[in-house]
């Protein structure tokens, strides 16, 4: 993972003077270290919840790890590499769109997941189910009373629940609240640029939020649901994610209004985006030739699927421009068995494989 644009995609996601930032530190150590020149936010934030800039780093490794996945087959493969995300963060296109969804869902969710789980002292949403006289979340899920004088013992013990099994549902809030905080910091300047990387901010912050259910479990012999137990729940991330990506495929071209203000689409025939919608302002580059002003690394190179007539398929990977291939000779473990007790051996076999390759 590159440590450099943990960073940046941080600071990228400050709504203003988004490119001021790039490459001032890395990881939890760099972030708390190298904010002199941010917003004062993140610099108060960082002495004063020291134990949450972790988690904050956390969700935004988990934000790069989903946006590689979901676009590896894709001409924009979200990249790492500094130059090129930087510039891309530099642009309104709808895979910028996308990075910023992403990076802010990812905080949100690692930030509620951490708060539900009690491992953060600062979460808010823990304390108030805790202190004084206050239920939580017991082993099974049912709700048990502590005393003030046992508070520390119940704080430890509700570190240990599951994240399925905690009942408190304000940890989403707290979830949005942090990563909002930290993102969009306490800056009223809000130029054209900034109201796009807000809004889209925001719609990554919508969809964790909108992923929170309720499972239930019934207690008794009984046939009927006569006694249960409910808690809250956030889907995995990777279906969070799935559902910002198919936000991303019907990303809506916007501009916005004389006063600056509000998101216009540029389609007449297109409704208002709503909070949950990504936007952009400016038409992508086709990715297919590397490209210093766009940040675009080209697919030369690039390993396609031969076989597929869609996205990753050679054809459209490649540009037309058409590949290579190059047989090579794999070896794996094949014909593997088992032993009792304790033994696996395996055989070593081979096989030929085709790979094809963008010119």
């Amino acid at each position: 993972m590159n440590k450099v644009l943990l960073w940046l995609l941080v600071i990228a996601c400050y709504a203003s003077g988004v490119t001021g930032f790039w490459g001032k530190a890395s990881l939890v150590n760099g972030i708390c270290k190298n904010t002199a020149t941010a917003m004062k936010v993140s610099k108060n934030f960082c002495s004063s919840k020291p134990e949450l800039v972790k988690t904050v780093v956390n969700g935004i490794a988990l934000a790069i790890d989903e946006c590689q996945h979901k676009f590896r087959n894709r001409r924009w493969n979200c990249s790492t590499i500094k130059k090129s995300i930087r510039k891309i963060l530099q642009h309104d296109y709808r895979e910028t769109a996308f990075v910023f969804a992403i990076t802010s869902a990812g905080i949100t969710y690692e930030v509620s997941k951490a708060c539900s789980t009690g491992s953060l002292e600062a979460c808010k949403c823990l304390e108030s189910r805790i202190g004084g006289i206050e239920s939580y979340s017991d082993e099974n899920g049912l709700l048990t009373k502590r005393s003030t004088e046992s508070k520390n013992a119940a704080l430890r013990e509700a570190r240990q629940k599951h994240f399925e099994r905690n009942g408190c549902k304000d940890f989403v809030k707290y979830g949005i609240q942090i990563a909002k905080q930290f993102v969009e910091g306490e800056s009223n300047n809000i130029d054209a640029k900034a109201l796009v990387t807000k809004h889209n901010c925001k719609a990554g912050r919508e969809a964790v939020k909108n992923s929170l259910k309720e499972k239930c479990k019934c207690h008794g012999l009984s046939q009927f649901c006569t006694m249960k137990t409910c808690w809250s729940v956030l889907d995995p991330f990777t279906k969070t994610s799935a559902g910002i990506k198919t936000r991303f495929d019907r990303a809506i071209k916007v501009y916005v209004n004389n006063n600056g203000d509000s998101l216009i689409p540029e389609e007449k025939t297109v409704k208002p985006p709503t909070s949950e919608d990504l936007v952009y302002t400016t038409k992508s580059p086709e990715f297919c030739y590397r490209e210093k002003e766009t940040g675009s690394l080209g697919t030369i190179g690039r390993r396609c699927n031969i076989s597929s007539m869609g996205i990753g398929g050679c054809e459209l990977l490649c540009c037309s421009r058409g590949y290579t291939t190059k047989r090579v000779v794999e070896h794996f473990n094949c014909k593997c068995k088992f032993y009792w007790c304790c033994k696996v051996t395996c055989n070593r076999c081979k096989r030929e494989t085709l790979i094809h390759t963008c010119l």
